[in-house]
C-alpha cells in the first residue's frame, strides 16, 4: 500500500490552509513519505480553478524534485486535445514523466493503468535505493610516530 495525497480542491481546502498552502503542504507530505501518489483529478477544470501564482509555487515545486524523487503525480484530462490548451509549465511537468493517453477509456482500462501505478512507483523507489553508491570509506590518516611532548623533548635536547 501507499500513501495517496490528494490535489482536489476541496480535499486541499479542507485541510484548514488556504490553497497555495495546502498544495504545497500535501506535494511535501507526498515527498516526505514516497513512495507515493499524488491525485490531481482534470488538471485542465483545476487549472482554471487555481490561481497563477498557487500553480506556480506547485509547478515550482514539483520541478525541483530529484529525479529519483518516489512521488508519482496522477492526473486525467477531458481530452488529448485539451493538453494543449494547459499553460505550457504544466505540459511540461506532464511530458517529462510517463504519459499513458486513453481515448473513450473503457472502466477496464482506466483500471488497468491505475492498479499498474502502485508497482511503478515502488519500482522506482526500489531501483533509488538499490542504486545509491556505497558510502566511501573516510581517508587514513597518518599517525603520529611519537607523543607531541616527547617529540618537543627530543627537539630541545638537538638544539642545545
Amino acid at each position: 500500500k501507499l500513501p495517496v495525497y490528494s490535489l482536489a480542491i476541496d480535499s486541499v481546502l479542507a485541510g484548514g490552509r488556504g490553497l497555495e498552502e495546502g498544495c504545497l503542504f500535501i506535494l511535501s507530505e507526498a515527498k516526505r513519505n514516497q513512495p507515493s501518489i499524488v491525485w490531481m483529478p482534470c488538471i485542465d477544470t483545476w487549472c482554471g480553478c487555481v490561481s497563477v501564482s498557487c500553480q506556480a509555487a506547485l509547478v515550482t515545486m514539483l520541478n525541483t524534485m530529484a529525479v529519483d524523487t518516489s512521488v508519482c503525480l496522477v492526473t486525467t484530462l477531458q481530452s488529448e486535445a485539451q493538453m494543449q490548451e494547459l499553460p505550457e509549465e504544466w505540459r511540461a511537468v506532464i511530458c517529462k514523466g510517463a504519459t499513458v493517453p486513453l481515448c473513450q477509456p473503457t472502466t477496464a482500462d482506466v483500471h488497468q493503468v491505475l492498479s499498474s501505478i502502485p508497482s511503478m512507483v515502488k519500482e522506482v523507489a526500489w531501483n533509488k535505493n538499490r542504486s545509491k553508491p556505497a558510502a566511501a570509506s573516510p581517508p587514513e590518516l597518518p599517525v603520529a610516530d611519537e607523543q607531541p611532548q616527547a617529540a618537543a623533548e627530543k627537539e630541545a635536547e638537538m638544539n642545545t
